[in-house]
């Protein structure tokens, strides 16, 4: 049974979304014109939060980010969209805001959705998965094999 099945079987029946999201083990980052870290994410997509400088003109997002946690697992090129961005902390000194952006992967292929999940398995607790089982999937993605699995 493959992640994606079993993200589907945990959803809650109060859960609006399709697939559950996970808070990251350890730091996961995005990077495209922005850098911002990641506060959660699943199979579907991810938020994260950012700083932002009063006044700055709303720059159109890329397409595709780069994910990548402190463990040297990176997922490049991923296609994105984004569903909602928010000030959450707003400023009216100098300092700057600190916003909070919610995207979908969109358009992912075959082998970016299979390096999604081992990136899932390897950098969050998954409860449907179980110790020994997550266990060997972070053994698969260490940093010398992760690009190479697949």
């Amino acid at each position: 049974m493959n992640l994606e099945m079993k993200l589907d079987m945990s959803q809650g029946c109060f859960e609006r979304r399709k697939y559950p999201r996970f808070k990251p083990e350890s730091k996961i980052y995005i990077l495209h014109s922005i850098f911002g870290s990641v506060t959660d994410i699943s199979i579907a997509g991810l938020s994260y939060t950012y700083y932002s400088w009063k006044g700055d003109s709303a720059e159109a997002v890329p397409k595709s980010a780069t994910i990548f946690s402190i463990e040297e697992h990176y997922l490049d090129d991923i296609p994105l969209e984004v569903v909602n961005d928010e000030v959450i902390r707003s400023s009216s000194s100098i300092l700057p805001q600190i916003k909070k952006r919610r995207i979908r992967f969109s358009g992912l292929t075959e082998k970016q959705l299979k390096k999604l999940e081992l990136f899932l398995l390897a950098n969050v607790d998954v409860p449907e998965v179980g110790g020994e089982e997550q266990e060997r999937y972070r053994q698969i993605a260490s940093a010398e094999n992760f690009s190479a699995v697949l």
